[in-house]
């Protein structure tokens, strides 16, 4: 198998039709602000800045970067440590939860209306392999 040409026709599938808007969609849903909104959302435990560079691997600065933009936006608050005064933990604020359960609803009908292209085995199978390469 020629795993090299296969890359290049994965590559040539997103360039058809429609394909600006939904990586537009998608690269705003799986990166920046929406991700540290989940992060916050499901997370069990009090979330430092820190903590979301880590598990987003990138640079402090940019996660400050983008915190002072959901922080103008309202979606977040920032609250002094009860225990270190010099720490800050982030919580998300009702409106950055709505607004990030309206973005995951346009993004999940935008995957449900390209799944509903393919058989249901092809989806199933679809699903198990992105599984397979992101987890």
């Amino acid at each position: 198998m020629d795993y090299a040409l296969m890359a290049q026709e994965f590559c040539k599938a997103f360039t058809g039709k429609g394909c600006r808007k939904v990586t537009k969609l998608l690269d705003e849903g799986f990166k920046g602000m929406y991700v540290i909104l989940r992060i916050l959302r499901n997370s069990e435990t009090e979330v430092l800045p820190s903590d979301i560079a880590k598990r987003m691997d990138v640079s402090t600065a940019r996660v400050a970067a983008a915190l002072n933009s959901l922080s103008k936006k309202g979606f977040i608050e920032r609250i002094p440590d009860n225990l270190d005064g010099r720490k800050i933990v982030l919580k998300i604020t009702p409106s950055g939860l709505q607004a990030l359960e309206e973005r995951e609803i346009v993004v999940y009908n935008l995957i449900e209306m390209f799944l509903k292209k393919i058989t249901e085995e092809e989806a199933t199978t679809f699903l198990a392999i992105v599984k397979k390469l992101f987890q």
